[in-house]
């Protein structure tokens, strides 16, 4: 049904839904009227093999019907075009079916009617294959488009194989003539089933326009673009490829091997799987690979396959076919949907019907040529050689190996268009954490609700994989405070790149009060020296959380410049915040005036014990005896008496410098309330005259100014472990 503006999003989703139910029953027509099922019927029949090579070149003869294609879908718009052809496909589909009725009436009668049959069935194919791209083009965006060209072919592949289980069980008790046939007939009624649901679909008349534009328009506009251009070739290489080996597989197994017909579809159940297995692995990876790499990988398949045609033996080992037949449902699937892929991606709207055309046509060709002419006839000299079947086949592959390698190298000339490199594919193999990153990012495009979202962004998080970052990058445009706060904070887990950088700077400089304060924990930890500029401005907020986690990012990446100021505000500020962060970021800048801020910080009353607590610890820090203080502290919390034995045991441990026994004995009457701080201070500080060591100096300063009755139990200890690191006793 044709409408004169642009489908509404619940549109789309109902001719999603119904294109799906047809690619569906097209799996079941399909595997009941074409393909491998057709050869063995053909075989059945007792015709000969190069005339089944004949055959099977059809599915590519008939793509010329797609110039065809394009007239109808000017006149009647992509939906009708599709579901009017496929009516027709599947009627041709039962006139193929009905060749067994000729066979004893006249066997070239027969043949013609089952050549007429294939013909037709892959002409109306041909004629209606132009109007899916346009219609996928119709009901998919650029954000789920290579997902759910994976999903279809998903359903295609799950239908194909219930339906190939469902034949083989069949064919396990039937082998006959009438058999074959009646499956070719459940297989049309199926196909005429999904076109009349497709017919339902709405679309838009941009097909229609697009398929207005004459082929010289598209011809000369997908010249001019090189991208376009090398995709024409590669199109023309890899089906004169898979016309060159896929169909001639199976004759090779019948041929060589005898296997019987139950036995061959064990093996069309293999090739099957790996269609399926292919189908799913592109639903993942695909949007984050890109097209170019699949397309390569995929086809170079071919060239294993042959190879293990011409490694096999005289005699068989069932795991050799298997392996053949799973290298052609890797092929032959995971081509057709990285291409589908490629082709939207760089063909603008507008042109599509043309130059899907011009793909289809080259494809076409490719297939014609590969299988009519070479295949076909290279399999006719070898017979009249007088050769048997094994020989024919190592023969038939050699040659076709060679030529592979040619197609390999017009296939690798694809233009990239942001793709993965072949080797990071590869990889994934053996990155099961970096392919779990790609599973939660493919179900994290369809979460539903935030609390979902989250879910799954703590998931990405703690696979820890540098693929998550498109999706986090996703999430930080989300409305909700906690979704972006999340996931910033997933960024301080996974490594990420230039985009999520300059994610991260934005968000410091847009979301004050909100959730730049963890851009600046970011930019700190994971060094991001471009965010210096916008640190430094954050310095003047009134965020103090913000100003906070700026003072320790600044001095985690050493910015110098910042320093005077990261200082002024740590010493005029009471704000227990910014002077738990000052005391962080001066234990990072380090030097002897950033202890001296810190041991003055310590006798402010102003501040809360818990943040003076923190000064302690900072000041340990820089002394180089953080954990151990830290350890005192907690102690001391619950008994005095405790910290004070473990004091006293830790200060003779530090060092190995002799403890004068008069100052030990003074440490303990301390520990034991028997003199006060400031007899104990006074005995500190004569037994730290001696020595000059900057940070003995600046602690010596501080004590000669400071009221030891002012000194916290705490800071006493504290310092006086600092000064026992050091050398002061």
């Amino acid at each position: 049904m044709i409408i004169d503006r642009k489908l509404s999003l619940s549109e789309k989703a109902s001719a999603r839904k119904k294109y799906q139910f047809f690619t569906a029953t097209n799996g079941v027509s399909y595997f009941c009227l074409a393909d491998n099922i057709i050869i063995l019927f053909a075989l059945k029949l007792n015709f000969p093999d190069y005339y089944v090579a004949l055959l099977s070149s059809f599915a590519y003869l008939g793509l010329i019907m797609i110039i065809f294609g394009k007239f109808l879908v000017r006149r009647m718009g992509a939906v009708n075009t599709l579901g009017v052809t496929w009516i027709l496909r599947n009627m041709f589909g039962l006139l193929a079916a009905s060749t067994p009725l000729w066979l004893d009436l006249s066997p070239a009668l027969a043949m013609a009617i089952l050549t007429l049959g294939v013909l037709g069935f892959q002409s109306s194919r041909g004629a209606g294959i132009v109007s899916g791209q346009p219609i996928l083009g119709e009901i998919t965006n650029g954000n789920n488009r290579g997902r759910l060209i994976a999903a279809n072919f998903w359903s295609f592949n799950i239908a194909s194989l219930f339906t190939l289980l469902a034949i083989t069980a069949i064919i396990r008790h039937s082998q006959t003539i009438s058999t074959f046939a009646g499956i070719m007939i459940f297989g049309a009624a199926a196909g005429i089933i999904g076109a009349l649901v497709m017919l339902t679909a709405k679309e838009s008349r941009a097909p229609q326009i697009s398929a207005g534009k004459t082929m010289k328009e598209s011809f000369v506009k997908a010249w001019c673009d090189l991208r376009i251009r090398r995709m024409f070739i590669a199109n023309f290489a890899i089906y004169f490829g898979i016309a060159l080996v896929l169909p001639i597989s199976m004759l090779a197994l019948k041929e060589i091997y005898k296997v019987s017909d139950f036995n061959a579809l064990l093996f069309v159940i293999v090739q099957m799987l790996g269609g399926v297995g292919v189908s799913y692995l592109s639903k993942v990876i695909a949007e984050e690979t890109g097209p170019r790499p699949l397309v390569i990988l995929y086809f170079a398949t071919l060239l294993v396959i042959s190879a293990i045609w011409l490694a096999v033996p005289r005699y068989f080992l069932w795991y050799l076919p298997a392996a053949v037949f799973l290298g052609c449902g890797i092929c032959q699937m995971g081509v057709g949907l990285a291409l589908g892929h490629y082709f939207l991606i760089v063909v603008p709207d507008q042109y599509r019907v043309g130059t899907n055309i011009l793909n289809q046509v080259s494809a076409g060709l490719g297939g014609a040529i590969g299988g009519a002419a070479l295949a076909a006839g290279l399999l006719k000299i070898l017979h009249m050689m007088n050769i048997d079947a094994y020989l024919i086949y190592k023969v038939y592959f050699g040659v076709v190996l060679l030529m592979l390698f040619i197609c390999l190298y017009f296939v690798s000339r694809l233009k990239n268009v942001k793709d993965w490199k072949i080797r990071q594919v590869l990889n994934l193999a053996f990155s099961p954490r970096d392919f779990r990153a790609l599973y939660f990012l493919h179900k994290l495009e369809t979460v539903p609700s935030p609390d979902e979202e989250k879910e799954q962004i703590e998931k990405l998080v703690r696979i820890g994989s540098e693929l998550s970052e498109k999706s986090l990058l996703s999430s930080l445009e989300s409305p909700k405070f906690f979704i972006r706060s999340t996931a910033l904070d997933a960024f301080r887990h996974v490594p990420f790149g230039k985009d999520a950088e300059e994610a991260i700077i934005r968000e410091l400089e847009e979301g004050e009060f909100t959730t730049a304060y963890l851009s600046a924990i970011i930019a700190g930890d994971k060094k991001l020296y471009n965010a210096i500029p916008q640190l430094r401005k954050a310095l003047n907020s009134k965020d103090h959380f913000l100003k906070g986690k700026c003072l320790v990012a600044l001095a985690q990446l050493h910015d110098e410049p910042s320093f005077k100021k990261i200082e002024n505000i740590f010493r005029k500020t009471h704000n227990p915040r910014l002077v738990i962060h000052g005391a962080a970021a001066l234990v990072e800048i380090g030097d002897p005036e950033a202890l001296e801020l810190l041991l003055n910080k310590s006798l402010d009353k102003k501040i809360p014990p818990a943040a003076v607590q923190e000064v302690i610890y900072s000041i340990a820090e820089i002394a180089g005896i953080g954990p151990e203080i830290y350890k005192i502290i907690k102690i001391g919390k619950n008994s005095h008496e405790m910290a004070a034995d473990v004091i006293q045991e830790f200060l003779v441990k530090l060092s190995d410098h002799p403890f004068d026994a008069v100052f030990k004995k003074q440490i303990g009457e301390f520990s034991n309330g028997k003199i006060s701080r400031t007899e104990l201070i006074k005995a500190l500080l004569k037994q730290l005259e001696p020595h000059h060591r900057k940070i003995i100096e600046t602690t010596a300063g501080f004590l000669r100014k400071a009221d030891p009755e002012t000194l916290s139990i705490q800071l006493i200890y504290c310092i006086l472990a600092t000064c026992r690191k050091h050398g002061g006793f």
